[in-house]
């Protein structure tokens, strides 16, 4: 077996590589200039590829893209290809880390969200073994998209995300999985125990077919016993260091989520909207109108609206109207919202246009007339900056202010 790397930051006499052929590290340079990167050695000559994403940018995303489809042919001729799920780097001459992975059918719409849950699903002849190592998996990215055609959905976060797929590419098979804690021992276990799983057309290793004598394994060469040592503890620091870089990550990405207030539309507006209002002290849950609970034992109807132009009147207010006024247990007492991102794609300071309204001013009047506030998201990113500046802001003030708005809502610290 003839191992390629495709920028791993994996060291080539790692233990991993023992039964390999020859391994070549075959995408080099930083990334930071088209010159500096390179493809090297002959690639069609390889069997098993590997790739960590997270460290693919800039340039070495044309690089591969330039050379996907010397790479998906080696793949449908027999090549194993692993790729490790990293997050999404900017584009580069509109190539990102994850584009030349689109030759291989795998279209899957990355997104950067990372955890720590791994849950290996489906009935394929390696879950088993995958499942038996999972919780030395953490993810930072979930793919919105599901590719289909050969490719299978192998693992979900407890979100229910997708983070890995797996494809039998002709006579090839891609992986994509999410990042193990530590990628030199994983790759020795994928190569001993997914890959005879597979079928392939080249041989795994290159050695004897027989395990080590046990009576050989157990003698020491002269250091290794301080290098073990050496190892363990460097092993704890870091996953101590991993720990602490995931509650970063997860921390900074749970932080990240609340710009959705400012572009987002349809179910992931929603839940901004749902978790701005848990902020405030206010749980709701998902009926007929978008988001319903109680307040002070009054019903609370919030419909949640992303457009690209104006929240209007006749498609957009019209359904929280008739919440309030007609489908509601006591329309008097009744507290009902519309959330509105209007010109959601725009810049911000150009929300609304010159000559153009957040609201249609028709439902300005009438929600005015009939207690129904009109919240344009945009204060809500607002109101979530103060408090997470400063903890001493009343949050049940400022719940109230706005469920108790009638008309268009203007946040006020």
């Amino acid at each position: 077996m003839k191992v390629y790397l495709l920028k791993t930051d994996l060291n080539t006499r790692d233990d991993c590589f023992n039964s390999s052929q020859s391994i070549v590290d075959g995408l080099i340079g930083d990334g930071r200039s088209a010159s500096s990167v390179k493809i090297q050695g002959n690639i069609v000559d390889h069997d098993l590829f590997i790739c960590d994403l997270d460290l693919v940018q800039g340039w070495l995303s044309v690089r591969l893209v330039e050379n996907q489809h010397i790479l998906a042919q080696r793949i449908a001729t027999g090549g194993v290809l692993l790729c490790f799920a990293g997050k999404v780097s900017s584009a580069k001459n509109s190539a990102n880390n994850y584009t030349w992975l689109k030759h291989l059918g795998a279209d899957v719409g990355p997104e950067n969200l990372p955890g720590s849950e791994v849950r290996f699903e489906t009935n394929l002849p390696f879950i088993d073994k995958l499942n038996n190592i999972s919780r030395n998996f953490f993810h930072n990215v979930i793919f919105n998209k599901n590719p289909g055609g050969v490719y299978t959905r192998i693992a979900n976060n407890k979100s229910e995300h997708a983070i890995a797929f797996y494809a039998p590419y002709q006579e090839g098979h891609v992986f994509i999985l999410p990042r193990p804690k530590e990628k030199s021992t994983f790759v020795e276990y994928f190569i001993e125990n997914i890959l005879p799983t597979l079928e392939l057309n080249f041989d795994i290793s290159s050695g004897s077919k027989e395990p080590m004598p046990e009576e050989i394994s157990k003698i020491s060469v002269k250091g290794q016993d301080v290098l073990r040592q050496k190892i363990g503890e460097q092993k704890e620091l870091i996953e101590a260091e991993q720990v602490k870089l995931s509650k970063l990550e997860e921390d900074y990405s749970n932080l990240e989520q609340w710009k959705d207030l400012l572009w987002q539309t349809g179910l992931p507006l929603e839940i901004a909207v749902k978790r701005f209002f848990a902020l405030l002290g206010l749980e709701l849950d998902t009926g007929e109108t978008d988001l319903i609970g109680e307040y002070d034992d009054r019903e609370v109807f919030i419909e949640v609206k992303g457009k690209s132009g104006c929240i209007d009147h006749k498609h957009d207010f019209r359904q929280i109207l008739q919440r309030k006024t007609i489908d509601a247990n006591d329309p008097s007492k009744a507290l009902a919202l519309l959330v509105g991102n209007p010109f959601r794609l725009n810049p911000l300071d150009q929300r609304p246009p010159d000559d153009n309204s957040l609201f249609a001013k028709t439902s300005v009047s009438i929600a005015k007339d009939n207690g129904i506030g009109l919240v344009h998201t945009l204060e809500m990113f607002q109101a979530v900056n103060d408090i997470l500046a400063d903890d001493s802001i009343s949050r049940k003030k400022m719940l109230e202010n706005v469920l108790y708005s009638a008309g268009v809502y203007k946040y006020k610290k």
